[in-house]
């Protein structure tokens, strides 16, 4: 079964540590998103989503456009970051797993694993 989301009522969180210090919490809207989904067989899952890195948001107005501009983001030229997965694990709880994916960023993929939480079908 393929899942799209409703871009406009939609959005990432995500939460960094700043200099090991400060804990910055932030948000960004989802431009795309495709979810091709065998809750059967969840291994054969595939997701794709497409963020809009302008849209980045850490409650920080400054700190907002400096993430936007060339020193971070550059979403003049990088108006997206993209994440494809590669391969979907359930763990043994059968509730939670790893999203294994490919991250681009500026134009730069990069393997990273996501923790995720299988919450049911709406």
């Amino acid at each position: 079964m393929t899942c799209t989301v409703d871009p406009a009522h939609s959005g990432v969180t995500f939460t960094v540590k700043h200099m090991m210090i400060t804990t910055v919490r932030g948000s960004m809207k989802i431009a795309d998103f495709e979810l091709d989904f065998d809750p059967d067989d969840l291994e054969a899952s595939r997701v794709r989503v497409s963020l809009d890195a302008a849209s980045i948001d850490t409650a920080q107005e400054a700190r907002d456009q400096h993430l936007r501009s060339d020193d971070f983001l550059k979403t003049d030229e990088f108006p997206t970051i993209d994440f494809v997965s590669t391969s979907i694990q359930r763990n043994g709880d059968r509730r939670t797993g790893k999203i294994h994916g490919d991250l681009t960023i500026r134009g730069t993929a990069r393997p990273v694993v996501l923790d995720a939480e299988f919450a049911g079908i709406v």
